[in-house]
């Protein structure tokens, strides 16, 4: 709104430039740290080969290293990609389908065990020394304040068009009485879910809580597993 008391259109142009060259340095800065962090201690931007940073503008389509840096800043493009094809190794194919997370080829990929994100979650993801890309719920107490390090975290999208399924866990509380665990388990059952592990601990004499580990694909199956239980 302050432009425009700016008189000048010429001025207001000037201003403009500047703030969009302002917005593209503090991508460029950004991408800069993370995509060092991506190359980890094997080497570091520096030291790549001008050739092979010109490939991968190429294959990107981009005319200079800070397009490629702000692209990366703004989340255009995957500081652990691009690392991956600056380090050399060879991008991997899955046999078929869609891997779960969009712009990940090649990339080993984890979910992290302590928030279990399925597709239609929030996400967030950090590189990690052999477990690769680790993908967190953007509400993890385990990565809690990551907005502070932005050099450390990136912006990961689901591909909607991922056909794997996902470990989830649930509580469910329940009367104890008798048939009630076995009714729990077909209703389950019937919404396409596997159960991968059931453990049940009691609250007092009448109620118990039954943790259950088990399948689902995204956040509407989830919920429709959830419907079923009720």
């Amino acid at each position: 709104a302050w432009l425009n008391f700016v008189v000048s259109s010429k001025a207001r142009a000037k201003i403009r430039q500047l703030l969009k060259n302002l917005k593209r340095d503090d991508s460029v800065s950004l991408g800069r740290r993370l995509l060092n962090h991506a190359l980890g201690g094997s080497r570091k931007l520096a030291e790549i080969p001008p050739e092979s940073i010109q490939r991968e503008l190429e294959r990107m389509k981009l005319a200079t290293l800070d397009d490629l840096l702000a692209e990366i800043g703004l989340g255009n493009a995957m500081s652990v990609v691009v690392a991956k094809n600056q380090q050399g190794e060879q991008q991997t194919q899955p046999g078929h389908g869609h891997l779960p997370i969009k712009g990940a080829d090649g990339v080993l990929i984890t979910f992290a065990k302590c928030c279990r994100p399925i597709p239609g979650d929030p996400i967030i993801a950090h590189v990690s020394p052999g477990k690769g890309l680790v993908i967190h719920h953007e509400s993890c107490r385990n990565i809690r304040g990551y907005q502070k390090e932005p050099e450390k975290f990136m912006a990961v999208e689901w591909d909607k068009e991922t056909e794997q399924e996902f470990i989830t866990e649930i509580k469910v509380d329940m009367f104890n009485h008798q048939g009630a665990l076995a009714n729990l388990t077909a209703a389950i059952n019937t919404t396409t879910s596997n159960i991968q592990s059931l453990n049940t601990e009691e609250k007092d004499g009448r109620v118990y809580s039954a943790f259950i580990r088990l399948t689902a694909r995204d956040r509407v199956h989830l919920a429709n597993i959830m419907r079923k239980i009720r």
